[in-house]
């Protein structure tokens, strides 16, 4: 049980659309002595890591309706020194290296042995967050979620927009 005592205390929030693997997950950080929250839902991540003071997000790649890229940029605007270990089960390299190129420290492959977690965990809490120029993520994001709402029709498409504008403003 003191795997984790040298990072206890650390704040983890753990993000993935499996609310099982959440759980599970949770427990496990919990039980090797970190603080550790879940959510089973990508919106509003970045809120919550802040008001939690998460130093790290473990945080799957691929959820419906808002994937973890796009709660990858939340986070690095909203929350821009929390730190991001990317997860999933799915391991294309693209996928894994726009999340690199955009803020995210390092990448677990899904499922993991909780050893290996630990020690990625530990790895990472050592490790400086990367600077990225703040204005310039705002720029990419906002353009993300611009082309995204072109795409998009309907009630959807009003969504998009609404994020849009809420990360418009939100950088004003």
């Amino acid at each position: 049980r003191s795997q984790g005592s040298a990072m206890s205390g650390q704040h983890i929030l753990v993000v993935d659309d499996d609310e099982q693997s959440v759980d599970e997950t949770v427990r496990a950080l919990r039980f090797a002595e970190f603080d550790a929250i879940g959510s089973s839902h990508a919106h509003g991540v970045a809120k919550l890591a802040r008001a939690k003071s998460c130093e790290l997000v473990l945080l799957d790649i691929h959820m419906p309706e808002y994937g973890g890229y796009r709660v990858l940029l939340d986070l690095t605007v909203m929350s821009p020194t929390t730190k991001v270990i990317m997860m999933s089960a799915d391991t294309d390299i693209e996928d894994i290296l726009e999340c690199i190129r955009h803020g995210a420290i390092d990448f677990i492959s899904k499922p993991f042995e909780l050893d290996d977690l630990i020690q990625r965990i530990k790895v990472n809490s050592l490790r400086p967050k990367f600077h990225l120029d703040q204005i310039a993520l705002r720029e990419d994001l906002i353009d993300s979620l611009w082309m995204n709402a072109q795409a998009e029709a309907g009630i959807v498409r009003g969504r998009r927009l609404e994020q849009v504008l809420y990360h418009v403003f939100a950088s004003i």
